[in-house]
């Protein structure tokens, strides 16, 4: 979410999905049952991803994707969860040479191949 001067984001009053009048409503919120505790976040810059955010989530080991409209990049198309807690927790996400995905985890360095 886009944070901006002198607007009331809501929380403890609000969360989620909730609204409130002189309150933003968050553009994407976690409703999978889980927090999002981020490890670490980058935007992809080539391949099949291109202009993606990923980041990683260090409580339950999910690797998050946001992809944005491309006409109003404030508005997400879509989120998807690429690695769901097999790997353990993850503590940092980079794009690497030839835009492969490389993911920290707890025990050890993984690599991911974007695909469309």
């Amino acid at each position: 979410n886009l944070l901006e001067p002198k607007r009331n984001y809501g929380w403890p009053v609000i969360e989620g999905a909730e609204e409130a009048d002189g309150m933003v409503t968050s553009i994407i919120h976690c409703n999978s049952g889980h927090a999002w505790l981020p490890g670490g976040a980058t935007f992809v810059s080539g391949g099949p991803w291109n202009d993606s955010m990923l980041f990683a989530g260090a409580g339950e080991g999910i690797l998050y994707r946001l992809a944005f409209d491309r006409r109003y990049p404030r508005k997400i198309d879509f989120y998807q969860e690429l690695i769901n807690g097999e790997i353990g927790p993850l503590t940092d996400v980079r794009e690497g040479a030839r835009h492969l995905i490389y993911v920290l985890a707890r025990d050890g360095l993984y690599f991911l191949h974007q695909e469309d």
